[in-house]
């Protein structure tokens, strides 16, 4: 709730409201980043659009912190603090010994404080700080929803960016691996290091349903196809409807006349977060409840009847991810 009122303030904040959508995920990754307790001008994936983005939006001048306002001229009194600074001392002492060719050890150690001082610190107080590791996991059911939409697929590495940098900081390095290996652009960030001490990141709760390794819905449709051990995926309600749908039908595909029950449990875990309860009314009809624990012998005729009940894009979805295997043509 917190989050919804946040965005729901900034993105209806006062001033122009024809966002882009590039501009809008931004106001979006400043809203979320801050609940989380980044210190969001140390971000790069917020910094490389400050500058393009703030003098546009309003609102993005509003979700960032306030700057003290300086003067753009410069006086005698500036030039003069600059050649007392221990910088310019060690930037001449450096130069020096360079032409020399001396290496300077106290220069390198200046230059890794330099760096370890623009990394920001995350504040363990924020109020979205203790739900770190499900915000992950939701965003990660819906980063692989979205590869079943070949519409949106194509913004998958902006989604894949958040992602990133929430693996990295959490240290969940197989979910890192995993958006780098679809998007090889994030090497950019290859050198990026965890905010959260340890210390603090024993103050984050991991639900048990979460596992180490990421969840890969085309992962698990070629397992469930190939007829090898898979890990049932995990099902959030309203995040992952697509997925579950097309493991279903893949399942019943895969088994048509070849188990007289087909345990739904095998493929599909739903997850229900604490404090949270399975809303049937979202899952939809009676059909539907049923399915979510077991099917009769999948037939061919029961295929047909899931493909109308679960609508004409599953369908097509299906189909269009289907058609390349061989005994999928022989069934047609």
């Amino acid at each position: 709730m917190q989050l919804l009122v946040k965005w729901y303030g900034a993105r209806n904040a006062p001033g122009p409201q024809d966002f882009s959508p590039a501009q809008e995920w931004d106001l979006f990754l400043i809203v979320l980043f801050t609940l989380l307790g980044y210190d969001v001008e140390k971000l790069d994936v917020i910094r490389n659009n400050e500058k393009d983005q703030c003098t546009e939006l309003p609102s993005l001048q509003m979700m960032l912190p306030k700057k003290q306002k300086t003067s753009n001229c410069g006086s005698t009194g500036d030039w003069v603090y600059m050649l007392n600074a221990n910088e310019y001392e060690n930037s001449r002492t450096f130069m020096s010994n360079v032409l020399k060719g001396q290496i300077v050890p106290c220069f390198i150690t200046s230059l890794n404080a330099i760096e370890s001082s623009s990394v920001g610190k995350i504040n363990v107080q924020a109020i979205l700080f203790p739900h770190f590791s499900l915000i992950l996991f939701s965003l990660h059911l819906l980063y692989e929803e979205l590869k079943l939409n070949s519409i949106i697929s194509k913004n998958l590495p902006l989604l894949g960016q958040l992602l990133y940098q929430l693996s990295i900081d959490l240290k969940f390095e197989m979910y890192a691996h995993h958006y780098y290996l679809d998007s090889p652009s994030l090497a950019s960030l290859k050198n990026m290091r965890s905010q959260i001490s340890d210390s603090d990141l024993e103050k984050i709760i991991i639900p048990s349903y979460i596992p180490r390794k990421p969840p890969n819905i085309f992962e698990t449709l070629n397992s469930m196809l190939s007829g090898t051990d898979m890990i049932a995926f995990p099902y959030l309600s309203y995040i992952n409807p697509r997925t579950r749908n097309i493991i279903y039908l893949t399942a019943l595909i895969a088994n048509e006349n070849r188990i007289d029950i087909l345990e739904m449990e095998k493929y599909i875990k739903i997850i229900v977060p604490a404090g949270n309860r399975i809303d049937f009314q979202e899952i939809g009809s009676k059909f539907d409840k049923e399915i979510l624990k077991r099917l009769e012998k999948p037939t061919m005729d029961r295929i047909i009847l899931l493909y109308h009940e679960m609508g004409k894009q599953t369908i097509q979805q299906a189909i269009k991810y289907y058609e390349n295997y061989p005994f999928f043509k022989d069934k047609k």
